[in-house]
């Protein structure tokens, strides 16, 4: 995502940028709303080994079309994956706080 130039709203940008922030951040939600939407639920997070996050999202990428065609992104393309980037932030935030949780108790056990 880094190394893949893109142009949304006359601008210039890479892919990666556009899933950090501008997918959620385009529309009228603030930071806050989305953080008061995605916690009423905790997804089930699966495994605590990062590289098997990794390989679920290259496995994304390739189900999804993330890459688009031509470099130019549009309204179109923020709106369509908006919900899948909620979810990976959600899913994101429950594996952090999975993998904080075990590593506290972890440090709690050999005191």
């Amino acid at each position: 995502g880094n190394d893949y130039q893109i142009h949304i709203d006359g601008q210039g940008s890479n892919l990666h940028q556009v899933w950090d922030s501008l997918i959620l951040a385009h529309g009228n939600r603030t930071w806050s709303d989305h953080a008061e939407a995605l916690a009423d639920t905790r997804p089930e997070t699966g495994t605590v080994d990062a590289r098997d996050w990794a390989v679920e999202s290259c496995r994304l990428i390739g189900e999804h079309g993330l890459y688009p065609t031509g470099h130019t992104l549009d309204e179109r393309y923020l709106v369509q994956h908006r919900a899948l980037a909620e979810q990976r932030l959600q899913l994101a935030a429950a594996r952090l706080a999975t993998l904080l949780e075990s590593a506290l108790a972890e440090a709690a056990a050999r005191e």
